[in-house]
């Protein structure tokens, strides 16, 4: 895509439609860094609680900023992830563990808001959260 795609893309990004929006978060994405002008819309976008783009507009400010940038966004989000995107959060933060440790309050809070109990949605959840703050920080076990 030409560079004069950039921002009628970046426009777009603040579309309604759902289609729209995602058809221009994937064309950014793809453009790739030179891109980057879209991450400050990407990251509203993700801060936006009203979105019903579930972290699609992750993937793309992944491919457009380096995990030093797009990991603190994740762990912003932390709180507000549910149980249906948590597998994809927790892949990243394991993936760049090295950035994710400011995650550990939330991934501990979520934790401890998760009830121990026989509901297997309920150890399935706590054993992956166990499991991505091991990974992030193996003194965690400890604290």
């Amino acid at each position: 895509m030409a560079p004069e795609s950039i921002g009628p893309l970046i426009d777009a990004l603040s579309s309604q439609d759902t289609q729209v929006w995602a058809l221009a978060e994937g064309a950014l994405g793809n453009i790739g860094p030179a891109a980057k002008a879209a991450i400050a819309t990407l990251e509203k976008r993700l801060n936006d609680k009203i979105q019903t783009s579930g972290w699609a507009p992750l993937k793309s400010l992944a491919k457009l900023a380096g995990p030093g940038q797009f990991v603190p966004v994740v762990i912003k989000c932390l709180p507000e992830v549910n149980r249906d995107n948590l597998d994809y959060t927790l892949d990243i933060l394991v993936r760049y563990k090295e950035y994710a440790r400011a995650a550990i309050p939330a991934l501990l809070s979520i934790l401890n808001k998760t009830a121990e109990s026989t509901n297997i949605a309920d150890i399935v959840l706590r054993g992956e959260v166990i499991s991505a703050l091991r990974e992030i920080d193996g003194d965690t076990q400890a604290k």
